[in-house]
């Protein structure tokens, strides 16, 4: 939302929409709406603008609608139609993966607070009770943080698909990790 209100700003047509994560899983059983998305338009072309997917985001926006592939900075995106929704995939060495599934159509800013709500509070959400932290490196790497997987390790993966080994982090290493690798530090009571 932020990146909504700061284009907006600018001068540029917004229109937010919201996708069901797949992340690599099946279209069936669908999951919640729980994934914000702009439409943006902007000199005459209309864009499909992410900031925030983490660990398999775009970098840049890209055309808005079927298309691709679209490469950024290595990595390899492209949207396909499936019926009535517009589906972002990220190609693997396994082939193409999806990331999320999505109407083309703006919702409004109701959903998108029950949507806010329930990534943020719900006790089933993988945000309230996992962390997870994602850096995207000058060079296309991924540096992630996450314990999405059952322990907390650190991960790094670059376009081409290689993985250095996920390397365990004790959980009382989180906190200077999260300062030292990622820049973010608990906030002072001050603060």
């Amino acid at each position: 939302m932020l990146f909504k209100v700061a284009l907006e700003a600018l001068g540029v047509h917004v229109e937010p929409m919201l996708a069901r994560v797949r992340n690599g899983r099946p279209p069936v059983p669908a999951g919640p709406l729980t994934h914000l998305l702009l439409r943006v338009q902007w000199r005459g072309t209309v864009w499909h603008a992410d900031v925030g997917f983490g660990n398999g985001t775009l970098i840049e926006p890209i055309p808005f609608g079927p298309g691709g592939p679209y490469e950024q900075m290595g990595w390899r995106y492209r949207v396909v139609q499936e019926e009535q929704l517009l589906v972002l995939q990220t190609e693997s060495e396994d082939g193409w993966r999806d990331l999320y599934a999505f109407a083309p159509k703006p919702v409004p800013p109701i959903d998108i607070d029950v949507n806010n709500w329930f990534t943020c509070t719900h006790p089933e959400s993988p945000f309230v009770t996992r962390l997870v932290v994602t850096e995207h490196g000058q060079d296309g790497s991924r540096t992630t943080l996450s314990d999405f997987g059952g322990d907390m390790v650190l991960s790094v993966q670059t376009p081409t698909g290689h993985r250095i080994p996920p390397t365990p982090v004790a959980r009382e290493d989180v906190a200077a990790l999260l300062e030292q690798r990622f820049g973010l530090r608990e906030p002072e009571p001050e603060d």
